[in-house]
């Protein structure tokens, strides 16, 4: 307890300098009432808060200047300013193993306590790089944010210096890989993130161990269960909420290995090419989709080989006559809606038509 003692009171002490930078007074404007300090103590008459304040337009009380805090043994254990009942400008806390969250006191295995965090805030938002210190004044997290949101690269650090987790976020929201250390020592992807959502693979496998089908999908949206708050030392915690959506490719293979279809989805829509096959490996099936909808030329084929129906689609829906053959190649009267054309029978593949 005296070495934890001694090193928070040592690290407090070697960061004054820079702790009067931050809380510099504040300048009063003409139309301000000035700021009246407040002490507040605890039931023994320690001062354990000092605060500024001042009135605001409605006549209310709103933090304004210096915010200063102070544990049971006096020490400061806090920092930073207000202005107009917003913190801004730099901020500093420093706190024991014990007073950090369950999930950042995981990641502080090895290090050595006191901590300290430093983030800087405009206009009651975070704004920067949120970096948390150990004792030793070793980097044990950073955290970037733009307008009170995540934004870009957070990272992990082990004791030794290597980073541990790379997390990228844009506009508050998971983005591309999360990375993680590997037993190997090197940086391996763990997830993928798309529009705050993260990519899953699913796949499907015959009795004989071949591939039947590989589709992709994005899961919930990725909200945060808790926020960060750097003052408290407390990171954000995601969550999965919402449905999961279709994206990225939809593939499919016969028994004998042959490709069965290929389709490519955004965000839960059929999107650009999309291709089905018959079992022989000719080609069944070639087609366009536009925002979940069929559109452009679309055509069909038998297993001979021999083409068996084209038609144009707006909007999913059929845009002209349709142009159909036979299984023996002869061209059939123009028709609005295939029904049999001749041998070979039209039946339904996921919003399209298919010739077997």
């Amino acid at each position: 307890m005296k070495t934890f003692l001694c090193l928070l009171s040592i690290f407090a002490v070697a960061l004054v300098g820079r702790a009067e930078i931050v809380v510099a007074p504040v300048a009063v404007r003409s139309s301000e009432t000035a700021p009246e300090c407040v002490l507040q103590r605890d039931a023994d008459g320690r001062v354990r808060v000092q605060r500024e304040v001042h009135q605001n337009a409605q006549g209310d009380y709103v933090n304004h200047g210096v915010w200063r805090e102070w544990d049971d043994a006096g020490r400061l254990i806090g920092q930073g300013r207000y202005e107009s009942g917003k913190p801004t400008g730099p901020w500093m806390r420093w706190a024991a193993v014990e007073d950090l969250s369950p999930p950042l006191a995981e990641r502080v295995a090895g290090f050595t306590g006191p901590f300290l965090s430093q983030a800087n805030y405009c206009d009651g938002r975070l704004e920067g790089v949120w970096s948390i210190y150990d004792a030793e004044s070793r980097l044990v997290s950073e955290v970037r944010f733009r307008e009170g949101l995540r934004d870009g690269a957070t990272i992990d650090w082990t004791p030794a210096g290597q980073i541990c987790r790379r997390w990228h976020f844009e506009r508050g929201r998971p983005s591309g890989e999360l990375q993680t250390l590997s037993e190997r020592g090197g940086l391996v992807t763990a997830a993928r993130f798309e529009s705050g959502r993260e990519v899953i693979q699913r796949s499907e496998h015959y009795e004989n161990g071949r591939l039947k089908s590989r589709v992709e999908w994005l899961g919930g949206v990725q909200r945060p269960v808790e926020s960060d708050d750097p003052r408290r030392l407390r990171l954000a915690r995601f969550e999965a909420s919402g449905d999961e959506l279709r994206s990225g490719l939809r593939e499919a293979w016969w028994p004998n290995g042959r490709p069965k279809l290929r389709v490519e989805y955004r965000l839960g829509k059929a999107v650009g090419a999309a291709r089905w096959w018959h079992e022989n490996g000719q080609l069944a099936l070639c087609g366009g989709y536009d925002e979940g909808l069929a559109s452009g030329q679309w055509n069909w084929w038998r297993e001979s080989g021999l083409k068996a129906a084209s038609c144009r689609y707006e909007k999913g829906r059929p845009a002209g006559e349709w142009s159909l053959w036979a299984a023996d190649g002869q061209r059939q009267p123009a028709t609005s809606a295939p029904s049999e054309p001749g041998p070979g029978k039209m039946v339904q593949r996921p919003g399209v038509l298919l010739v077997r």
